[in-house]
């Protein structure tokens, strides 16, 4: 981890971002990785600007991944009843800057946002199509499986 916050830097999200984040989401779209993803657009964006919205950027100022996470008090059954957790929506790392520690270091700043402002309780999930991948490497973060969902599409494909 210490090398890749020597060749990284991790900082909040500004408005200044948000064009390029955008752009981001586009290229994550593009990849056809995350199942019924849809890019946010800059005032999406803009809506979810605050502490748990976090950015990498390599040593020329260009963002090579986010996360963004939101707190939440609606009930889950493994969390106690009107306590809040942090829930982790979006991680993204650019496909040429993964398999460097990004994304666990970008997991590992958006826990101490949380941590910071009093929150100890932490959930993600995840559509992507490499499952078996997403849920080691959220494993290896120390995160525990807690569901699963499946789906069946039967609709007859056009031609």
């Amino acid at each position: 981890m210490k090398e890749v916050l020597e060749k990284y830097m991790f900082r909040n999200a500004t408005k200044d971002d948000l064009d390029k984040v955008a752009a981001l989401y586009r290229d994550w779209v593009s990849e056809a990785a995350t199942r019924g993803l849809v890019a946010d657009t800059v005032d999406d964006l803009l809506c979810r600007l605050g502490p748990h919205f976090i950015l990498a950027t390599n040593k020329d100022s260009r963002i090579v991944g986010f996360a963004i996470a939101e707190v939440s008090l609606e009930h889950l059954c493994i969390f106690p009843r009107g306590e809040n957790y942090l829930v982790l929506h979006d991680l993204y790392v650019t496909p040429d800057n993964r398999g460097q520690g990004i994304g666990s270091a970008l997991v590992a700043a958006i826990l101490q946002s949380g941590r910071t402002r009093g929150v100890h309780r932490f959930t993600t999930y995840s559509a992507n199509r490499d499952w078996q991948r997403t849920l080691d490497f959220y494993r290896e973060l120390g995160f525990e499986a807690w569901s699963f969902s499946l789906f069946l599409d039967e609709t007859p494909m056009s031609i």
